[in-house]
């Protein structure tokens, strides 16, 4: 458990069922792209869980310069 670990090492005694309901809406979104080179490209971001009732595989459009 290396969340728990973590925590309790900077002294926070927060109960484990706390730790996993704040997580719950905790999402990362992960895309790996080929580079011309041959080197792989990843990249991580923090995203916001779509909302109930959206439709699945919403597209959201990102303009090439969004960072």
């Amino acid at each position: 458990m290396a969340i728990e670990h973590t925590l309790l090492s900077k002294g926070l005694h927060t109960p484990w069922a706390t730790v996993c309901e704040t997580l719950a809406t905790h999402q990362v979104c992960t895309v790996v792209l080929p580079a011309e080179n041959g080197d792989v490209l990843t990249i991580r971001r923090a995203v916001t869980p779509v909302r109930c009732g959206a439709p699945a595989g919403q597209v959201r459009r990102v303009s090439a310069t969004a960072r």
